[in-house]
């Protein structure tokens, strides 16, 4: 494959990425090492996503260091009111962090501040960050994070590799986002893919016994994430193939008492139903959500 088609084809995985994943935490690791070609991929899936109605946006912290990523994300005004308004109308691209996680550690310390801290808060953040979140570094930066925060990027959702692309062809927005696009479909190959990297999630969270409420919320927001890798497909059997998924996600949230997303379990049943002709029981999941 021309280098030119393999970076279309990984923007197209990254564009997909953003969408796939609106209003859920998902934490997505970008390769990328000339600054030039990742300013003109992120300002290509700028322009891109906003014709979704998705903003992307971007924080750039290469003139400083950073030592908790969760304070970052707190105290950034314009990201609180987006959420405040509509997780699923935005998504975060981090650059710039390479001088935080390249730093030395601290005194007695055996990785740098940063990579301690994002191990530690990473439950916080999947929780408080319902939108995906894209960390930009280069390959040396992606290495020690990898090494340094393995309890962080065991929430990874999906990896990118962009190659560098000489300065005389930069990547244009043109070139990698076409102006008039179709609906977009997922290949299977990518409603695979994240699927394994879900059922992982789950069978995770089940080792740990009995769970908090959090940590069943979260069981329950990753049978829903699983159900619509199945719903996504054309095949109305694949789509029966997520109602246990829904089912238990349903039961969960009925028993936290989150009667919205009850709901939207059921309704989401009564629809696989619906496309496998059974339409008793999707007429009877839908009567039965509309009430909640």
């Amino acid at each position: 494959m021309a280098e030119g088609s393999r970076r279309k084809t990984e923007y197209e995985r990254l564009r997909r990425f953003f969408l796939w994943h609106r209003g859920k935490f998902a934490l997505g690791l970008v390769r990328v090492n000339h600054p030039r070609q990742r300013d003109g991929i992120v300002a290509s899936l700028q322009e891109g996503l906003a014709r979704e109605g998705v903003t992307l946006l971007v924080r750039n912290f290469s003139q400083r260091q950073v030592r908790s990523l969760k304070g970052e994300l707190r105290r950034d005004e314009e990201l609180r009111e987006f959420l405040a308004r509509d997780s699923q109308k935005v998504a975060l691209a981090l650059v710039g962090l390479e001088p935080s996680i390249e730093t030395e550690p601290y005194p007695g310390g055996q990785i740098p501040a940063f990579l301690s801290s994002l191990n530690l808060e990473r439950d916080a953040i999947s929780l408080a960050y319902p939108i995906p979140i894209t960390l930009w570094l280069t390959d040396y930066a992606m290495d020690r994070l990898v090494e340094g925060a393995v309890d962080f990027c065991d929430f990874k959702s999906g990896v990118f590799v962009f190659r560098f692309a000489p300065p005389e062809a930069p990547m244009r927005s043109e070139e990698l986002a076409p102006r008039e696009e179709a609906k977009t479909v997922f290949p299977l190959e990518l409603l695979q893919e994240r699927r394994d990297i879900l059922e992982d999630r789950i069978l995770e969270l089940r080792r740990k016994g009995p769970l908090e409420s959090a940590e069943k919320e979260r069981l329950a927001e990753l049978m829903m994430a699983v159900a619509e890798t199945y719903l996504a497909s054309e095949d109305a059997k694949v789509k029966t193939q997520g109602i246990p998924y829904l089912g238990e996600a349903q039961r969960i949230y009925q028993e936290l008492g989150k009667r919205k997303e009850e709901a939207e379990a059921l309704a989401r049943m009564a629809e696989a139903y619906y496309w496998a002709d059974q339409n008793r029981l999707a007429k009877e999941l839908y009567q039965e959500a509309l009430p909640i």
